[in-house]
């Protein structure tokens, strides 16, 4: 058997039944990677979002495939903020990731913030992630924050 002039050729070995070996086309679209996406999540229950502080907490980045970076970062509190609004830091190794404007904030009265643009969105193996309450607020209860990360496998 001789290999194929042009390229987009892949050999295929059958070894199931006698000896059979062909060349056959590679089609491209049917190798496409698919995204995964994974999270990490802080919580922190009660009314405890009135200290300003780094919540000691790390998560790690353990597993990543091709591509790597956070998509969207949520955060939803139980009772919300009524004194002050509420501002929270997300930490990459120690580094504030927002950039735009420094911190996701969930205004007085409301639920709930999204964010998917304004900050540094690489992430790689191994990182670690912690929350810090910039602004907080003796009323707002029962945080849960989402770091929504996407790869490809």
């Amino acid at each position: 058997i001789s290999p194929p002039t042009s390229g987009g050729q892949i050999l295929i070995a059958d070894f199931s039944e006698d000896t059979y070996i062909r060349w056959g086309s590679l089609d491209i679209n049917q190798l496409t990677k698919k995204q995964i996406r994974q999270q990490i999540v802080f919580t922190v229950a009660g009314r405890n979002l009135g200290d300003t502080r780094v919540i000691p907490i790390r998560f790690y980045v353990h597993q990543l495939g091709d591509n790597p970076k956070i998509e969207n970062i949520l955060a939803f509190v139980g009772t919300a903020p009524m004194l002050n609004n509420l501002r929270l830091k997300v930490l990459r190794n120690g580094v504030n990731i927002f950039s735009t404007i420094n911190y996701l904030e969930i205004p007085i009265g409301q639920n709930l913030k999204s964010e998917n643009t304004g900050f540094n969105d690489a992430i790689s193996s191994n990182d670690y992630f912690q929350l810090e309450i910039v602004q907080g607020d003796s009323f707002a209860a029962d945080l849960t924050l989402h770091i929504r990360f996407v790869s490809e496998v």
